[in-house]
């Protein structure tokens, strides 16, 4: 696994930048009209997104998933989805964008329907296993990733999927009620990229670097996958 270190968030970003570029080159010399993309929720991500929304992509159609939601009221700020759709509302890309939102869910039985409904409409898109061009992925202190945490595995607090690509899973963090792909299917993206920003993740950045199996997210490490650590 390949760690790169920033010390300015405009490098940061550009390189986030370069592997769009790069899963955008590799479909179309594969000669794919398609680009799936795997997007990560949360705070560090949004101005990634809003730059790689300004980027000029043609002739791709693109499709934005989710690696994780949060069970709250589609209205609410916590949400990724929303997160994400302001991120890319002046998207340049043509054609644009197709955001795939979690369905909502506000109960646990809802967010196992979610779950449910999820999975089934990525092997609809995506085929049976589905994969992604690229995943841009988030990095907990705790080394957790989506909602993937070291206490509860593969959001084993609730009932997984039919196929064992989405789960219910438990936050140590309000809101606490999560939907998430599981490492199943992200392990399946051609291109992951983790990113991380400021000292309070430098722990987990080294033990990620170093693939401590110990790490939620090192099990999505190896081969495919770098590190993208903005240390201010």
């Amino acid at each position: 696994m390949l760690l790169y270190r920033f010390a300015d968030a405009a490098s940061w970003i550009g390189a986030a930048i370069g592997e769009l570029r790069e899963a955008a080159r590799l479909a179309r010399s594969s000669g794919r009209t398609r680009l799936a993309l795997c997007l990560a929720g949360g705070a560090t991500p949004e101005p990634v997104y809003r730059a790689l929304a300004s980027e000029r992509l043609s002739g791709l159609d693109a499709e934005l998933w989710l690696c994780d939601e949060r069970a709250v009221p589609r209205s609410d700020p916590a949400r990724n989805g929303g997160m994400i759709e302001r991120a890319f509302e002046d998207c340049s890309w043509e054609p644009y964008p197709r955001l795939r939102p979690w369905p909502d869910a506000q109960t646990e039985a809802e967010a196992e329907e979610s779950a449910g409904a999820y999975e089934a409409e990525l092997a609809a898109s995506l085929g049976a296993p589905p994969a992604f061009d690229l995943a841009i992925l988030g990095l907990g202190a705790d080394g957790h990733t989506a909602s993937l945490f070291p206490w509860n595995g593969e959001g084993s607090a609730a009932r997984s999927s039919p196929r064992g690509l989405a789960a219910v899973a438990i936050s140590p963090l309000e809101p606490a009620l999560r939907m998430t792909l599981t490492f199943e299917a992200l392990s399946r993206s051609t291109r992951r990229v983790f990113l991380a920003r400021g000292p309070g993740k430098l722990g987990a950045v080294g033990r990620l670097a170093d693939e401590d199996p110990a790490l939620p997210a090192s099990r999505l490490a190896g081969p495919g996958s770098i590190i993208l650590y903005l240390e201010d």
